[in-house]
């Protein structure tokens, strides 16, 4: 089975604040979170909705000596990040009760690349 490693969250209420290099890659060492992180969503109180991008590193373990047998790269399935790259984001819609934002389900945006790991492979 796979297991996930390494995990970049970058979460905005607009997608330039994704961050992104010129032709439009995202700078994954430059995301913010992971999946430790706590992301409240009372910062973006004026926002209707958000601008998630997930990303992992996932593996299936090997021998004893800690070899992989396989490793690749994940994203939380969505729409395509303009640069050359296979890179995705995805929006998340803010619910408000009494003022408040409604706490999703899904604790954490990286729980939604665990589900939808795909193998590496670059978009034209």
């Amino acid at each position: 089975p796979w297991e996930l490693g390494t995990t970049h969250v970058a979460v905005s209420s607009t997608f330039e604040g994704i961050p992104q290099n010129t032709p439009g890659n995202p700078k994954v060492g430059h995301f913010p979170y992971d999946i430790d992180s706590f992301i409240a969503l009372d910062q973006w109180q004026d926002a209707a909705s958000l601008f998630v991008a997930a990303h992992c590193e996932v593996f299936i373990p090997g021998d004893e000596e800690g070899q992989y047998l396989r490793e690749e790269s994940a994203w939380g399935e969505g729409e395509g990040f303009p640069g050359h790259n296979w890179a995705m984001f995805f929006h998340h819609t803010i619910q408000v009760e009494d003022g408040l934002p409604v706490i999703p389900p899904i604790v954490s945006p990286v729980e939604n690349v665990i589900g939808i790991a795909k193998p590496a492979e670059k978009r034209n």
